[in-house]
């Protein structure tokens, strides 16, 4: 049987997995194992040591195991709380409302995404907010943080895997950014009820403290130190932060906090793309998409995937490796990134998604419509503002 059906038939494997809740690392190792199997089962041992070897893998897999880590040691702490005291401090409560889901989604904390709805639901009254409102807030503010916070998994794999600057691939988002933010700001309204006066306003160093361990690696990174050792020192600054952490504390952060299904999921990715490359399958898929290939195909790709199977790295990897011949410039990647987040906003299998409804009791088809419209009109404005900015060689 022709190569080509059987990346098809391992694709179609991996969506059916992921779709019956299979973990995609699994999901994508399974696959691929599967793949080798008949398309080059003496190759399978090579194969999968070439991935556990590949610098890639092992850099990827080490500075997201950071970010974890470092997540998981905010939300113990206390630190995720002390920042939203912070800002409660000199924000109203709607801003705050947009504010908590944000800070929640820079890291991939466990259980973010119901500790964010939580906080959320005890402002609820204060600003007379409908739940369906209230549960798109959560789900829209998590991911708009990702357009230009450069911590981001996804977005952290998909420059490792493109070799492309993650700056140069952010500085394109900015625009979306603040457009996403606004189109949020004025389709989710809350009624004027914010009148509470004030509380006594923290000093901006207190709040630069809470947030440093957040804003240091960013900081370090762009100014060129390997962004593994940037979070290893974002980590080390919340630990001072903490009160006497004992040897026992530090043990727990890191192994609670590390995310095996993460590694797996990198290693699949990597272990994926070396059965294509070892296989000859690149030789005769690439030249069929080459043959069919239109701009629009990078941005109708990644978000019916993440549509289909809820989750971002799914996206942003299966996206690349079939498109990556195609992909040359940042604001293509940027593209593909941004369509991706689109997609997973309004996918009923992201786990945010099913979390937050399921905390604020709202039907998916109720949270829906306006859910697509802001993702659409997100969609829409950056890849106008992209195809004007680089037309005619978009």
């Amino acid at each position: 049987m022709d190569e080509t059906i059987w990346v098809t038939i391992t694709l179609l494997i991996l969506f059916a997995l992921v779709i019956r809740g299979v973990d995609f690392g699994y999901a994508i190792i399974f696959s691929t194992t599967l793949f080798l199997l008949i398309v080059s089962p003496n190759s399978l041992l090579s194969t999968l040591l070439g991935a556990l070897t590949n610098s890639k893998t092992i850099e990827l897999a080490i500075a997201i195991s950071l970010i974890n880590i470092l997540g998981f040691m905010m939300k113990e702490t206390k630190q995720f709380d002390e920042i939203v005291n912070s800002f409660r401090s000199f924000l109203k409560t709607s801003q705050i409302i947009v504010i908590i889901p944000a800070l929640f989604g820079l890291l991939p904390i466990p259980g973010g995404a119901l500790m964010s709805a939580t906080l959320l639901e005890e402002f609820r009254e204060r600003v007379k907010v409908r739940v369906e409102i209230l549960t798109i807030t959560n789900i829209w503010y998590r991911r708009v943080i990702g357009f230009v916070y450069p911590l981001m998994p996804s977005i952290i794999f998909l420059s490792k895997l493109t070799e492309i600057n993650i700056y140069h691939i952010i500085i394109y988002q900015i625009p979306t950014f603040l457009f996403a933010t606004i189109i949020g700001h004025f389709l989710v309204k809350f009624d004027k009820n914010d009148s509470e006066e004030f509380r006594k306003k923290e000093s901006i160093m207190k709040v630069l403290k809470n947030v440093m361990p957040l804003i240091l690696p960013v900081a370090l990174s762009i100014l060129g130190v390997p962004l593994f050792i940037a979070i290893f020192i974002g980590i080390t600054t919340c630990l001072l932060q903490h009160n006497k952490p004992t040897f026992r504390d530090i043990l727990i952060f890191l192994k609670r906090g590390f995310d095996i299904s993460m590694c797996l999921a990198i290693i699949g990715i990597m272990y994926f793309i070396e059965a294509l490359e070892i296989s000859d399958v690149v030789n005769s898929v690439y030249p069929m998409i080459e043959s069919k290939f239109q701009p629009t195909i990078v941005i109708t790709l990644p978000f019916i995937i993440a549509l289909l199977v809820g989750s971002m790295l799914a996206s942003v990897s299966i996206s690349v490796l079939l498109l990556s011949p195609f992909l040359h410039t940042p604001h293509q990647i940027s593209l593909l990134y941004v369509a991706s987040i689109c997609g997973s906003v309004v996918s009923p299998l992201n786990l945010s998604n099913i979390v937050t409804l399921k905390c604020f009791k709202v039907q998916y088809k109720r949270f829906l419509p306006k859910m697509l419209l802001i993702a659409t009109l997100a969609l829409l404005f950056h890849s106008l503002y992209l195809l004007i900015l680089f037309f005619p060689n978009f």
